[in-house]
């Protein structure tokens, strides 16, 4: 689940996030690759765990890395207002 800090990590492997299998996936057609994407982490709970795992504090995401979209998951738990 390294694959970015918004990619949601597999539910199997919550208890090691540095070593968890990602939510994502590839479309192939005969051996090709023609698409491929993830499934997003939604919940802030989540979120910060996996921030906490690679290494990123709150405060950090909150006020440099990420800007107005990560705090605003971050402060309301996600974009639709959710709090789950």
């Amino acid at each position: 689940a390294l694959h970015h800090p918004f990619t949601a990590p597999n539910p199997n492997d919550m208890g090691d996030l540095k070593s968890a299998r990602a939510l994502a996936y590839d479309l192939v057609y005969n051996g090709v690759e023609i698409a491929g994407g993830s499934l997003r982490i939604y919940r802030r709970d989540i979120q910060q765990q996996v921030f906490e795992s690679v290494g990123i504090s709150k405060e950090k995401v909150c006020c440099s890395l990420c800007g107005n979209l990560a705090s605003t998951i971050l402060r309301r738990g996600s974009l639709s207002g959710n709090s789950t």
